[in-house]
């Protein structure tokens, strides 16, 4: 069937089967997008009745039309084969997520909620689903859950027994007619009894199925297990759910609700999953089940694994108490993080924790589901909980009351309310973000990459530039704002050539700004605690310094106040705090670094001598395999480094204090060209690879970064961001004898344009389907096009003989088979291996990895702690602290 048609609807891959068809992949010709094919089975297909009434079925069932509930587009019935066309969900089954384990209360309701509503609205309309179960729920990588299949159980019934025993027997689903007294429709394990024993139902065998689903998400485990299907279906009429197995964090309230959902008495069964919804609510405000209290001490670990409420309000007691500021002790407490939510302090991260203003909320970046998200936890409560809609999220900031947090992703700002909701998207595009603050007005200042601060009402809007660059002292870059506590100031860094310093400007005229502090190397955030002190860091230290907001500048210099908070980058430094002073940070073991290691095609890496641990990216090999170009982040530079791969020695080729990266080699292995704002914004620059010469600007006027060098050293591909915050491709003479011309410039996003080693094709990224894929078009007139990729694809590169084209699709590395000979043919994407090695972000439209001349390994930057680490340090009342190692002048 793969690479068939049906109607305009070309077959791309199979998704899954069972007993109501096969599922595939396709793309809708006409509209130019991809959705799901259910075709249908034959014995189905062949009865001309059951066919005419399920396209009745199906009208129906098209007409629902909630965020909630994948949508049916149409019905296709072609040459004998019936095709339901449905909305393609990406992301994982909620099967998928509870094969990992137990789900976390908080996550676990969310999904609920979702799932309740669905029904709801459902029910409205007049339409049961009659087969709700895990593997019908997806839950998309922003949250959002999509149920599945609403209805089709029935609507592929009919009036006669036409479906043979065996197919009862293909997998849980049993798919006899569904309403017709005596026959059973459904999953064995979600049906209510009265659905077991074949008798009619209604909306309520909908809430039975609800209710087994949320207790399997709480617990893991079904609610009505069994060895075989006869079994199952005797749990379901016979037995009670083990409501023990429930965890601590589950109220009273809430376990009722679920015993009144899985009633096997229908009468005494919740009627409405509207009120279900509602009780949902109401039972995560009850008073919850907890464990006793432990004892005090004077380190304090607190985690999943202490739980206890009495140690959590004692934390809250001591952050926020106004007397406890001027005479509490100062206690080291550590917050233990589970090993599932895994804090992410990667390069491309930024800052991991954030503290609310109030001291009494804790955010940090932990994964879920292969994604960076936010976890939330309340200094008062015993666990962190995730955040839905927060996929790929970094350097999250509280609003000035603590009721929502900021954060970017996805190269945009957004918000979301603490106790959860739906995601705003505030601004867009934010490619390099280097922190943000919200204002008590309502406004947030943020940086979103090179140049000045930007500001944006926390509701959207129009994004208005914030602070001006000063000319005079070649600033580059301001970051990490911060609005003094009477709002009508601002803090910020500002990146100048011999370093950075605190910067203060005036709300209201905010063209001008004055310097607060002298030069320091790399400045990664900054606060204002009540206490007058103005903290930041720099190198791997914390810094304070008393400064009085309507002074020109601080009165003395900074003291270092903390040592050993980790940063990763230029820009991010791993600590928060809040306004009375109280601090989180990572510990300095947290510190992310990387190495660069082969990986064979199997997956199997092993590590390159040569290369301590430390912050790398941007592989490249030399022309021969002898030498590898890397980009090398330390604590105050950026710059290219060009490791031996036979001697086993790193040497410096830049040693500008801006930022150098990307670099490429040309064919004769002689030069680099690289990527450098040493004049302000990106642009490209040729240096020779053993640094004997300085570098050779090679083009002026906008932001662009090299991705490709054709075989005759002649042109260089480069990327370009345009005026609408997105990436064209364009193409330069290396000599300097024409001015670069675009070669894709479009609405849509079009990046890491990498030439075929024949300079015949141009493999590059797009995003106009509405996700990045990767494609193909010819070289140089770029007229004739082929998508690559299947699902989603970034970062391709060639291997030397342009035989295959390989990308990364997330974690995954791929594999096209490819002839460049001819016209383009690429064959079908075949994984090579899965493994978290770094991945190009969308603010560096790059591939970070390469391919060995034999195309038989890949050079690949590898986390060197993946596990992340396992606490999160809080000082409660360090402003005693503060004033006593950083007094004031006077």
């Amino acid at each position: 069937m793969i690479g068939k048609m049906i109607a305009h609807y070309e077959i791309l891959d199979e998704l899954g089967r069972g007993g109501m068809g096969v599922v595939y992949r396709a793309r809708d010709t006409k509209l130019g997008r991809e959705v799901a094919i259910k075709v249908l089975p034959e014995a189905f297909a062949a009865d001309k009745d059951r066919v005419a009434r399920f396209e009745r079925e199906a009208r129906l069932l098209a007409s629902l039309n909630h965020p909630n509930i994948a949508t049916i587009h149409g019905i296709e019935n072609v040459d004998g084969t019936v095709a339901l066309v449905l909305e393609l969900v990406e992301g994982p089954t909620l099967a998928e997520r509870i094969a990992q384990g137990p789900i976390p209360l908080e996550e676990a309701m969310a999904i609920a909620r979702q799932i309740a509503d669905a029904l709801d609205a459902a029910h409205e309309a007049g339409v049961m689903h009659r087969d709700l179960k895990p593997a019908n729920v997806k839950i998309k990588e922003d949250g959002t859950v999509k149920v599945l299949d609403f209805g089709l159980a029935k609507a592929l019934d009919s009036d006669e027994a036409a479906i043979d025993d065996s197919a009862m027997s293909q997998s849980p689903t049993l798919t006899r007619q569904g309403t017709a007294l005596g026959v059973i429709l459904g999953t064995a394990a979600y049906m209510s009894p009265e659905q077991a024993k074949g008798k009619r139902v209604d909306k309520r065998t909908d809430i039975f199925a609800f209710g087994a689903l949320v207790y399997e998400m709480l617990t893991g485990k079904k609610a009505f297990p069994g060895k075989d299907i006869p079994e199952v279906l005797a749990a379901v009429i016979n037995t009670e759910p083990d409501w023990e197995a429930l965890p601590s964090t589950v109220s009273l309230r809430l376990r009722a609700l679920l015993e009144r959902c899985v009633d096997k008495d229908h009468k005494k069964r919740r009627r409405d999953i509207g009120d279900v919804r509602n009780e949902l609510e109401d039972s995560l405000t009850a008073k919850r089940q907890r464990p006793s209290p432990r004892t005090w001490s004077t380190k304090v670990f607190i985690g999943v694994s202490i739980g206890s409420a009495v140690i959590a309000g004692l934390l809250v007691g001591l952050s926020k108490t106004p007397e406890n500021a001027s005479t509490g002790f100062v206690r080291h407490v550590s917050v233990a993080v589970p090993p599932e939510h895994q804090l992410r302090i990667g390069i491309t991260c930024g800052s991991a924790v954030a503290l609310s203003p109030d001291g009494s909320t804790l955010v940090y970046v932990g994964m879920g589901e292969g994604k960076n998200v936010l976890f939330v936890r309340p200094l008062d409560q015993p666990v962190a909980r995730r955040i839905d809609g927060t996929a790929g999220a970094c350097q999250p900031f509280f609003s000035p009351d603590g009721a929502s947090i900021a954060f970017f992703a996805d190269e945009q700002l957004k918000s979301v309310l603490v106790n959860g909701g739906p995601v705003l998207i505030i601004a867009e595009p934010t490619p390099s973000p280097g922190g943000g603050a919200w204002a008590a007005d309502g406004t947030i200042w943020f940086s979103s990459g090179e140049g000045p601060l930007k500001r944006v009402s926390a509701t959207g809007g129009d994004v208005r530039r914030g602070t001006t660059l000063d000319s005079s002292a070649t600033e580059r870059r301001h970051s990490y704002p911060f609005v003094m506590p009477d709002g009508t100031s601002i803090l910020f860094n500002a990146h100048g050539p011999a370093g950075h310093f605190v910067a203060r400007a005036e709300v209201s005229a905010a063209d001008s700004h004055q310097r607060i502090t002298e030069d320091k190397e790399n400045i990664r955030g900054l606060y204002f605690v009540e206490t007058g002190h103005l903290v930041f860091h720099s190198g791997t230290s914390l810094f304070a310094v008393p400064f009085e907001p309507s002074s020109a500048a601080a009165a003395v210099e900074p003291t270092k106040v903390l040592d050993g908070i980790p940063y990763t980058g230029r820009l991010h430094a791993h600590f928060g705090m809040a306004r009375d002073g109280t601090l989180a940070y990572l510990p300095s073991s947290a510190g992310a670094a990387e190495a660069p290691v082969w990986v064979d095609r199997n997956g199997d890496a092993v590590p390159i001598a040569g290369a301590p641990p430390q912050h790398y990216m941007d592989p490249r090999l030399s022309p021969d395999g002898k030498r590898l170009a890397m980009t090398v982040i330390d604590s105050d530079e950026l710059d290219v480094w060009v490791l031996n791969l036979r001697r086993d020695t790193l040497a410096r080729v830049t040693f500008d204090p801006a930022g150098d990266l990307r670099a490429l080699w040309t064919p004769d292995g002689q030069s680099l060209v690289f990527a450098s704002n040493r004049a302000g914004a990106y642009d490209l620059y040729e240096v020779s690879a053993d640094a004997s010469a300085e570098p050779r600007r090679l083009t002026t006027g906008e932001v662009r970064q090299p991705t490709a060098i054709s075989s005759d050293g002649r042109r260089v591909i480069f990327v370009q961001r345009n005026d609408n915050g997105n990436t064209d491709i364009g193409v330069v003479q290396l000599d300097g004898t024409s001015a670069p011309e675009l070669l894709l410039a479009t609405a849509q996003k079009e990046e890491t344009g990498v030439l075929s080693p024949n300079d015949r094709w141009l493999a590059y990224v797009s995003d106009e389907s509405g996700r990045s894929e990767v494609y193909l078009r010819s070289f140089p007139d770029m007229r004739s096009k082929v998508q690559v990729s299947v699902g989603g694809g970034s970062e391709p590169m060639w291997s030397p003989k342009g035989d295959e084209l390989f990308y990364r699709s997330e974690q995954k590395m791929m594999a096209v088979p490819f002839d460049t000979a001819g016209k383009a043919e690429p064959g079908r994407p075949a994984l090579l291996f899965e493994a978290p090695y770094l991945l190009s972000v969308p603010s560096a439209p790059w591939a970070d990895y390469d391919v060995s001349r034999d195309g038989d390994k890949f050079v690949m930057i590898r986390q060197e702690d993946p596990e992340g680490p396992t606490e999160i340090r809080l000082i409660l009342n360090w402003s005693k602290e503060l004033q006593r190692l950083a007094p004031s002048a006077n």
